[in-house]
């Protein structure tokens, strides 16, 4: 049976699971909005890239990471909806609005460990859903941020499911066999069900893979994401709030070789280093890829605002002007895809 959750002030104890979420997912909120949810959250530091965050332990190796923004572009309240089958209890909206558990279940699994001070470098993303902007220039700027310096391992809880344990995003290796078999076996060991999964897509760790080791992403318990379908799983979020405060990050390995796996990534010619590296200050790009001998730069462009693609647009073209660059650009997709001649 389906039972409307009435709306309520909640109290502030990130250690009752459930009402964190709820609290959350009253409305959601838009890549613009996620300053909102501050009011919600604990205090947190900026970073000068927009993003939010805090450090627990003393120079802590393990990044956690959720995103504050939602997959919508108008801000909805939403009507929430609870329905329990077999003792698990699932949050859904009434199908109007998404519910936004992408990622505020993510959201709350971090406030819980943050709580239980699990130490670790706890990371709130803005932009996830605009293609990552706020990891991207956490990325872009790496190596002149102090605080990520001693950071090895990237864990983020954003993986729709209950089981999954990602190895792979974009097509690329995140993190090691090694690595997503020890963890498996510690949430395992606490009740869970996880298995490694090379079927990843993209989260904000992806932005991460060239710079720390080892990368993955957690399943968290919604699914239908970005659909008003969307339901969240609330008994697994309970479990994996509890159990993911008894693994022992630190003892995870580091199998994963970085300059190795960098080197593989890189599968474009020498001579568009600068180019891409040009490129990858921009917000909106996603990509350099070949096709029957010929590369492209792509840039997504789909579900940001006019005011935002003009401004996008006037960049993007520096960016042309700057490397002489005099192939055809055309949309497909919701992608800009320029093409890459150089005279």
């Amino acid at each position: 049976m389906r039972k409307r959750i009435e709306d309520r002030e909640y109290e502030r104890d990130y250690l009752k699971v459930r009402d964190t979420f709820l609290s959350l997912t009253t409305k959601t909120y838009p890549h613009g909005h996620e300053e909102e949810v501050l009011g919600l959250l604990p205090e947190l530091m900026n970073d000068q890239f927009g993003n939010y965050y805090r450090i627990i332990g003393d120079r802590p190796t393990t990044m956690f990471t959720s995103h504050l923004d939602t997959a919508d572009h108008r801000q909805n309240k939403t009507e929430r909806y609870s329905t329990i089958d077999n003792g698990i209890e699932n949050i859904t909206t009434g199908g109007e609005t998404i519910l936004g558990a992408d990622d505020k279940a993510g959201v709350t699994v971090m406030l819980y460990m943050m709580e239980k001070k699990v130490p670790g470098l706890y990371y709130f993303f803005i932009g996830e859903e605009r293609g990552g902007i706020g990891s991207k220039k956490l990325a872009n700027g790496f190596e002149e941020t102090e605080h990520v310096s001693e950071i090895v391992r990237c864990v983020s809880f954003d993986r729709r499911g209950t089981g999954s344990i990602i190895t792979k995003q974009l097509g690329r290796q995140c993190c090691s066999d090694e690595f997503a078999n020890a963890l498996c076996e510690q949430y395992n060991g606490l009740g869970m069900q996880m298995a490694p999964d090379p079927t990843g897509i993209f989260t904000d760790s992806a932005m991460l893979m060239g710079l720390i080791p080892e990368c993955t992403n957690v399943s968290v318990g919604y699914m239908n994401e970005h659909t008003g379908k969307e339901v969240q799983n609330i008994t697994h979020l309970e479990q994996l709030c509890k159990a993911s405060c008894e693994v022992d990050w630190d003892s995870l390995p580091t199998k994963r070789d970085l300059q190795e796996a960098v080197k593989g990534d890189k599968d474009y010619p020498d001579s568009y280093n600068d180019l891409v590296k040009d490129a990858k200050k921009l917000d909106t790009f996603s990509g350099i890829e070949e096709e029957d001998g010929k590369w492209s730069l792509y840039f997504d462009l789909e579900g940001w605002k006019p005011s935002e693609v003009l401004s996008e647009l006037q960049d993007i073209n520096q960016l042309v002007e700057k490397h002489g660059l005099m192939g055809a650009g055309y949309m497909d997709n919701g992608y800009l895809i320029i093409n890459i001649m150089v005279l």
